[in-house]
């Protein structure tokens, strides 16, 4: 949400009429049926109750013969509501002109109300005539607060230092930076900016509507007048705001009481700034082994108070020219339908294989409806689970069952321990350990420089790009050369070396080995 732009305003609108002067309105679902309801004070001390028997998108105000038990209390009623004891329904409290704070519990529920008059505000004390409560958490800890402005100008601010259920309101020096109005303060509070804390309004007598923005925290406010008010004008005298999405649009608007009886309404014009979730994060975790990363995806989930087209982007992505939006980065590709939100992320296998430390990237996905943007962001979160291959000199060990590798560049070391193990080499000089026939070598680098090579104990034939070949352990095995010119030593039982094509060495070692190759030297 942005800041509002208020129209011009209508007055008595949605059926609302003048019932007395010096209207006090205060908005509330007071029947609990899903829209909201008015509740409006007047000079000679009455509250009187419009019930909404339209919805909460088109209200439709009807004055009722009974309010529910909130008596008269006098001159210049206030009224507010709030669930003070926090059962459930709405409790209603009427300043007056006398400074009381006029406490009605509320005895029935949160759909058919009964208000009580009991004696006690819980410590909302004296602090001078005409007196306007408003209650707000102004401190974050879960139980509400009040606000109180007078006839000079003031609002006094009593903390509550009780529970949401139980409160005991204790008067302080300070109200966190909400200036003198002059005379005959009306606070309000709400979050007109979307930024999660409480900004304060104050009526005052010659109709302004002050605002002042808090610039602090949920937990820490700091109010700071601005001169603007996004265009609530001057209602005459006496302006008391209250503030409510009336129309059920997404925005908050703003009815603005005065001295005659009005009900000033000022609509938020404002178009309202898509909201949009993403996904906590795209997580992969690199091991030793050949891991397969598996495309990751989804769909953005968003939405638009004001019901607009949505389209969705990525910031820095590329057009695809086919309703979609891609961003490639070291590690990825992530790519979302520009009109459905859809997504996916296509790892980079080989750049993942070869980090040696945790990494992460961002992606910041925008949505838009055409005037107003959002955007957040997707964390990609790549961790390494132990000593992981790289493009360095590795030493990769594996287990007892059919293990995968892939040392990548660098002179690697490569041992699948039992099991079928498939282990793969690039650039450099790499040992294999082979101790299964069903074990598999693949080396992709042929560069002639390159010296590869595998030691076995079971019998074995060297596969592409593999120069070398040594027999351990004390069995009578076999081993095989390919087209290149191979070393190939035997171990102490007799062996059969087969140099194959390729200008070979063999070493037969202590057995007896018979040795086959078109071109050998035998050592």
């Amino acid at each position: 949400m942005t800041d509002p732009i208020f129209s011009s305003p209508v007055s008595n609108p949605y059926g609302l009429n003048v019932v007395g002067d010096f209207s006090s309105p205060s908005f509330v679902d007071i029947d609990n049926d899903g829209d909201l309801d008015l509740f409006v004070g007047t000079n000679f001390g009455f509250t009187f109750y419009y019930k909404n028997i339209g919805d909460a998108v088109t209200p439709n105000f009807v004055i009722q013969a009974s309010n529910f038990g909130i008596i008269e209390v006098g001159f210049s009623a206030s009224p507010t509501f709030a669930d003070i004891d926090n059962d459930g329904d709405q409790d209603a409290f009427v300043g007056e002109f006398n400074g009381n704070i006029r406490f009605f519990r509320n005895n029935g529920t949160s759909s058919a109300p009964s208000f009580a008059s009991e004696t006690g505000s819980f410590g909302l004390s004296f602090i001078g005539s005409f007196v306007n409560p408003a209650f707000a958490d102004i401190d974050g800890d879960g139980d509400l607060d009040a606000f109180v402005g007078e006839r000079y100008g003031a609002t006094q601010f009593f903390r509550n230092t009780g529970t949401a259920s139980s409160p005991a309101f204790v008067s302080e020096s300070g109200n966190f930076g909400i200036a003198d109005a002059g005379s005959f303060s009306k606070p309000a509070f709400v979050d007109i900016d979307g930024d999660g804390d409480l900004d304060a309004f104050v009526g005052e007598r010659y109709g302004d509507t002050l605002f002042f923005r808090n610039t602090g925290t949920v937990t820490a406010a700091a109010f700071v007048k601005e001169a603007g008010n996004f265009g609530i004008s001057d209602v005459g005298f006496s302006a008391s705001p209250t503030f409510a999405d009336i129309d059920n649009d997404g925005d908050i608007d703003v009815l603005v009481g005065n001295s005659v009886g009005e009900q000033q309404l000022f609509e938020n014009t404002i178009k309202n700034r898509p909201s949009l979730v993403v996904p906590s994060g795209i997580i992969y975790t690199d091991t030793k082994f050949d891991d397969i990363f598996s495309t990751f995806s989804g769909t953005l989930l968003a939405s638009d108070a004001d019901g607009d087209v949505l389209t969705y982007g990525i910031v820095g992505g590329i057009d695809l020219g086919n309703g979609a939006v891609k961003l490639s980065n070291t590690f990825g590709t992530l790519t979302v339908n520009k009109s459905t939100g859809a997504y996916t992320f296509a790892a980079n296998d080989k750049a993942i294989e070869s980090l040696n430390a945790g990494a992460n990237a961002d992606f910041t996905i925008t949505v838009s409806d055409g005037l107003l943007l959002a955007n957040q962001t997707i964390t990609l979160n790549i961790t390494q689970s132990g000593v992981t291959e790289t493009n360095g000199n590795d030493v990769l060990t594996g287990t007892a069952g059919n293990d995968s590798f892939d040392g990548l560049a660098g002179n690697d070391t490569i041992n699948g321990l039992g099991g079928a193990d498939t282990m793969r080499g690039g650039l450099g000089n790499d040992n294999y350990i082979v101790d299964n026939i069903g074990d598999k070598v693949i080396e992709t680098s042929a560069l002639v420089a390159e010296l590869d090579k595998v030691t076995s104990s079971v019998t074995y034939t060297l596969t592409a790009n593999v120069e070398n070949l040594s027999l351990s352990g004390l069995n009578a095995i076999n081993g095989t050369g390919n087209t290149l010119n191979n070393v190939i030593i035997g171990n102490s039982a007799a062996n059969t070396l087969n140099g194959g094509a390729g200008a070979d060495s063999m070493t037969g070692g202590l057995g007896m080995t018979p040795i086959s190759s078109k071109t050998s030297a035998i050592m």
